[in-house]
Parts: C-alpha cells; sequence; structure tokens
C-alpha cells in the first residue's frame, strides 16, 4: 500500500500507527521463523519504545492528559478533605 495514499485517506496519525504495527509484526514473525534467543533485552528494549511513544503523546497533550489523570486519580482513590468539621469522600 502507498504511504502517501494512506496518508490522505485516513491521516498521519493512522498511517504512522499502521507502519509502525507492521514493524512489529515484522518483528515478531522473524523470532517464530529464525531461531533467535529470547532475551529480557528485548522486553527492555520494547518498554523504553513504549515509555518514549508515551512521552511524545503526553508532551503533546499535557493539559488535556493532567485533567483526565487528576479526575482518574480523585474518583478512584479515597482522598480526605475537611470541610466545615465533616470528612468528604466518605
Amino acid at each position: 500500500m502507498n504511504k502517501k495514499f494512506l496518508v490522505k485517506t485516513t491521516g498521519a496519525l493512522v498511517a504512522v500507527t499502521v507502519t509502525t504495527m507492521r514493524k512489529a509484526v515484522t518483528i515478531i514473525v522473524s523470532f517464530l521463523i529464525f531461531s533467535k534467543p529470547f532475551t529480557v533485552d528485548y522486553v527492555w528494549a520494547g518498554l523504553v519504545i513504549l515509555l518514549a511513544i508515551y512521552l511524545n503523546l503526553y508532551s503533546k497533550n499535557k493539559t488535556k492528559w493532567n485533567a483526565a489523570i487528576v479526575n482518574w486519580w480523585h474518583g478512584r482513590h479515597f482522598s480526605p478533605a475537611i470541610d466545615k468539621g465533616k470528612l468528604i469522600g466518605v
């Protein structure tokens, strides 16, 4: 499939995602077809790549994500607050 066509029809994000997934599948198939020793180093490298992708997305959407994280945190965890002598959140 032509990358320019994919970018024009679906957008850059989808095109990059498809390209990245194709590369990941190629690597996985390579491990299945050819006998390579799978070491922990590959897992660490994959985690570093995922962390880099997350940090890149976070830096571009910082204010929106901060609000979502705060809402999630307060909705899932008990954070006691005192308002006029009453414990809120119980």
